[in-house]
């Protein structure tokens, strides 16, 4: 039975609600948690002993009481009791997020912020006395490691820096995942050159003429590209949205790839082994400069959009024939922004 757990979006949202509030976010994991849950009533399962136990005799068997690595109940049942403890301490769980916990523990003072992976646990709140109150409380669902400041979580690596005028910056990335995978294909960063772009120029990821291969090939060509397609699509979803659109134009030619698709998505890691230190940055300075078309004087409601096409499609194109259609791929948009500019002081980008 499965059992929901956080997702990036949702990290992504606490990682910068925290950074906002100047403070980094706490980590904490509970030790063989899924034992500490008990097996409904309702519900016998019987094992046998290790060999030599000298609890048992020969021929006897074991009845659970708690649940087990291994049961396909353990997670959701873990769930269950993790997310009712926090509801009895006074947490308050979200109606569209089940991982996220919110809960005031002490009047008067800011609220405290969780999400949960397992029996992996995030949390901050801008008072210290409140996350001291948390850790008290979580205590005593069983034995838990408190590791303070998140470093790595769920494979990401969190940097975090504060700046002499006290705001804190922080970053997401994925080095060691993207250095595995450019030597996965046997790339290194001293035989790649460099480039600014994951699309090859003029070659449309899905405009590659058909090739001929034998069945054989194509098995083995479709093995190695979904298993190279599925690493980009992990970069993507987590710490890299610039491989978003290149990431899903490729995983559209899974089910039958050519030789081309497997170049772009090897051009892609080569991308990648050039850029393996970018990730996702927060800051709460909010006096950052906002670089974009805005128009000055700004008005109180503004929808700006910026497009990524590398402006007319058509200027490299001869002007004698007034007429020509370009086709589709050399006129598009491979990314873009808007900003919804709500008021003079706040706004949100996507």
């Amino acid at each position: 039975m499965a059992a929901p757990v956080l997702s990036q979006l949702e990290l992504r949202i606490l990682t910068s609600l925290a950074v906002f509030n100047k403070r980094v976010l706490k980590n904490c994991d509970i030790k063989q948690a899924f034992v500490q849950s008990s097996l409904p009533s309702d519900e016998q399962y019987f094992v046998r002993p290790p060999i030599g136990c000298p609890r048992s005799t020969p021929g006897t068997y074991w009845r659970l009481i708690r649940s087990l690595y291994g049961l396909k109940q353990a997670p959701k049942l873990w769930y269950e009791k993790l997310s009712t403890h926090l509801r009895s301490i006074g947490m308050q769980q979200s109606s569209i997020s089940p991982c996220l916990f919110v809960g005031t523990l002490i009047p008067g003072q800011p609220p405290v912020y969780v999400s949960i992976y397992v029996d992996d646990i995030i949390y901050f709140s801008a008072s210290d006395s409140v996350e001291r109150e948390f850790e008290k409380q979580l205590s005593s669902i069983g034995n838990v490691d408190f590791m303070g400041q998140v470093s790595h979580f769920l494979g990401i690596e969190f940097s975090w820096w504060f700046h002499q005028d006290g705001n804190l910056s922080e970053s997401l990335m994925q080095q060691s995942f993207a250095e595995n995978l450019v030597d996965s294909v046997n790339y290194s960063t001293a035989s790649v050159s460099s480039y600014v772009s994951p699309y090859r120029s003029g070659l449309p990821i899905d405009s590659i003429p058909p090739s001929a291969l034998s069945s054989t090939e194509q098995d083995q060509l479709r093995l190695q590209y979904q298993s190279l397609v599925g690493s980009l699509n992990w970069l993507a979803h987590t710490t890299r949205p610039d491989l978003s659109t290149v990431v899903s134009l490729l995983a559209q030619h899974q089910s039958l790839p050519l030789q081309g698709h497997m170049d772009a998505a090897l051009h892609v890691v080569k991308y990648i082994a050039q850029t393996k230190t970018m990730g996702i940055y927060f800051s709460s300075n909010r006096q950052s400069t906002l670089e974009s078309f805005l128009h000055f004087p700004v008005p109180h409601s503004l929808l700006p959009m910026a497009d990524a096409n590398w402006g007319p499609q058509d200027a490299s194109v001869s002007t004698a024939n007034k007429s020509l259609e370009l086709p589709l791929f050399t006129s598009r948009s491979m990314s873009a922004f808007y900003i919804n500019l709500l008021g003079p002081l706040h706004w949100l980008s996507k």
